[in-house]
């Protein structure tokens, strides 16, 4: 008995051991990958893996858990773009969209988790992760969601940085290292934006959106100008700022219903930082509510 025991433990060791070499080898392999191509309409596709890199230059999207067609309960949630299930993208370094590059990460619920940072260049634009209810801007019934019944975890180490972005459009995220976003979206319009209007099933406008994220190492969203922009239901720890921003939309610069271990800053835009018609709750705020956020 005391031989064969000795045995399976032998066995066992092995086996440990060659998973532990085969992680190992994963992670030496994995190769850098650039997602070019693409429209509005029929995007390139990133595959499911591992990659040390991950570039975007074209149209692409990642497919996740929604599939479809489908519409859901009182016909108010729709999906169309989801013809097939997608697995996992980690990626061990970062991920860039390159300038004039388009991600959508978002719409079919994927999971995507990045260790090295998230880089948005100048006219790129990023949608990543879903919850429902994620609609299109400005809204209109009947409020198309593209995740019924989903919620994703992704995690994101290395912080987020936008220069000039296009579009971000992020839910329930985990972001380890900081948001920010300085300049970018657009102009002051709110005319149609075909890649968003592919990504969400019916006709949007440029917007950028934050809904339901953790975002530990503060928030910076400066010099946007676009049609609407929204923060609700994110817990920041580090502070926020939302300040010198301008868009379209009278009912833009919503923040609502976010708690921030740190100070909570609006300052210089138009329209003024506002509750708006979210029917959001005040923000919970550890520090100073400053600005156009003190009435928040």
């Amino acid at each position: 008995m005391k031989r064969l025991m000795m045995v399976i433990i032998l066995l066992s060791m092995m086996v440990v051991g060659a998973g532990l070499a085969m992680a190992d080898d994963n992670a030496a392999t994995a190769g850098s990958f650039t997602c070019s191509g693409g429209t509005a309409t029929s995007p390139t596709i990133i595959p499911a893996g591992t990659y040390t890199q991950v570039t975007v230059t074209g149209i692409c999207r990642i497919l996740g858990a929604a599939t479809g067609p489908k519409i859901g309960p009182g016909g108010t949630e729709v999906i169309k773009n989801c013809n097939a299930r997608g697995g996992p993208v980690n990626v061990l370094g970062g991920l860039t969209i390159a300038p004039n590059g388009f991600l959508d990460a978002g719409s079919c619920a994927p999971t995507v988790n990045v260790s090295g940072g998230v880089a948005v260049g100048s006219g790129g634009g990023l949608i990543l992760g879903c919850s429902p209810f994620l609609v299109v801007a400005p809204p209109a019934p009947p409020f198309p969601s593209l995740c019924p019944g989903i919620t994703t975890s992704n995690v994101i180490k290395g912080g987020v940085t936008a220069t000039q972005p296009l579009t971000l459009i992020f839910h329930s995220n985990a972001i380890f290292g900081g948001l920010s976003v300085q300049g970018g979206g657009g102009g002051v319009n709110c005319d149609t934006n075909p890649n968003l209007s592919a990504a969400l099933d019916g006709s949007s406008a440029t917007y950028t959106d934050f809904e339901n994220n953790t975002i530990s190492g503060g928030l910076s969203i400066s010099g946007l100008q676009s049609c609407w922009f929204g923060i609700f239901r994110s817990q920041v720890d580090g502070s926020a700022s939302v300040t010198n921003n301008t868009f379209a939309d009278p009912d833009a610069t919503e923040v609502a219903t976010n708690v921030v271990n740190g100070n909570l800053t609006c300052l210089g835009n138009s329209p003024a930082a506002q509750i708006g018609d979210s029917a959001g709750s005040p923000n919970i705020v550890t520090g100073r509510k400053l600005g156009e956020c003190a009435k928040l």
